[in-house]
């Protein structure tokens, strides 16, 4: 009997050892399946990525207001800012001692802190304590570039070139601090007649210097980096027995430049290059493009008559058109004007955007005004 009993006892043992088994293999069983499942899935994500989040129509319901700039004998030209409570604005020429404004979140006024002797053309920055400022070098035939370290502007470069008898620095525009382009032209005699050729400089994070040089008459007037290469905007005047101006792209390849796209102004209206959100636009004529595998690919054209050949925006989405007549809107799907006034009333300059605030410079032909456009999502 005690046998039986015994027998019975280790026969219940194996059954319950048996389930426990049964249960483990289960388990790793799933844990397996699992794995496997994850695996597929991440395979199959490879393949067919998640798309990212589009960009949703931008707005159009703004307050819109007007700021004059008492520049006497300037032209506004440049904006930039930190953010809508920091911003900067500057003409290129007139008196040292109104030419640089600063808005700070509730009126402009004029920076006068120290003496700003550059006749700025541009203003670029990262930070509200790294800005820079490029144009003309007032007292010399030179060209320089400034740097605002939060407390002081403060010459930081000076570029000159013999026989010269104007330099300009007409862009800045930089990735990060570390790495800055910048474009300009010289104004020289050749032959008792006046001439022009344009040049590229570069800042590392230390110090400026030139990469390159364009041909006899280009003029540079618009450079931006886009993955690690630069990309410029020429017009050259050399066109022979025409009046026509050759309307370039350029791309920066170390110190030499590759032409991407050549035109003259018999053919198109007009070319330029825009950043748009951390991308680059190429307007040619009315069509906005990309540039891609050494293609130009159109993402939308402007039909209409009274562009301006101006983009400015946050995205893809949400980008905005100087008229001739106006100030229009492009959310991806059609193009609104958003303000109307007399046409060529206003000659438009650059402009400074931000998550509900935009601002643009212009210069009013008929109150021979400097002004700024303020944009307010409401």
């Amino acid at each position: 009997m005690k046998d039986i009993t015994h027998l019975k006892i280790i026969s219940k043992a194996r059954q319950l050892n048996i389930k426990h088994i049964i249960k483990f293999t289960s388990v790793i069983y799933l844990i397996f399946i699992s794995i496997l499942l994850s695996l597929l899935f991440g395979i199959l994500s490879c393949h067919n990525p998640v798309s990212p989040l589009e960009d949703k129509p931008g707005r159009r319901d703004y307050t819109w207001t007007v700021d004059t700039l008492e520049m006497e004998m300037n032209f506004i030209s440049t904006i930039w800012g930190a953010s809508a409570n920091n911003v900067w604005a500057m003409g290129a020429s007139g008196d040292a001692r109104n030419r640089l404004w600063h808005f700070d979140g509730s009126i402009w006024s004029v920076y006068n802190k120290e003496a700003v002797f550059c006749g700025g053309w541009s203003l670029f920055g990262f930070s509200s304590d790294n800005v820079w400022m490029g144009g003309d070098d007032e007292g010399s035939n030179g060209a320089s570039i400034w740097h605002f370290d939060g407390k002081n502007w403060k010459p930081n470069y000076f570029y000159n070139i013999q026989d010269s008898y104007q330099i300009s620095i007409n862009k800045i525009f930089g990735s990060n601090p570390n790495d800055i382009y910048a474009c300009g032209r010289v104004g020289y005699y050749k032959n008792g007649e006046s001439s022009f050729i344009s040049f590229v400089l570069h800042y590392n994070g230390n110090k400026w210097e030139e990469v390159v040089r364009g041909s006899l008459n280009d003029q540079f007037v618009n450079i931006i980096e886009e993955n690690s290469i630069a990309y410029v905007y020429s017009q050259n005047l050399s066109h022979l027995g025409t009046n026509y101006n050759t309307l370039s792209f350029y791309e920066v390849d170390s110190a030499s430049l590759k032409e991407i796209y050549s035109n003259t102004e018999g053919n198109i209206n007009w070319i330029n290059i825009f950043s748009i959100g951390g991308k680059l636009f190429f307007l040619i004529d009315k069509n906005v493009c990309f540039y891609r595998g050494d293609k130009f690919i159109t993402q939308f054209s402007i039909n209409k008559t009274n562009f301006s050949f101006y983009l400015f925006g946050r995205n893809e989405k949400d980008i905005f058109l100087n008229m001739k007549d106006g100030l229009a809107h492009y959310n991806g799907e059609d193009i609104e004007y958003l303000l109307h006034y007399p046409e060529y009333s206003r000659s438009f300059g650059e402009a400074a955007v931000f998550d509900k605030d935009v601002f643009q410079v212009y210069y009013d032909n008929l109150t021979k005004k400097n002004m700024v456009l303020h944009g307010r999502l409401k």
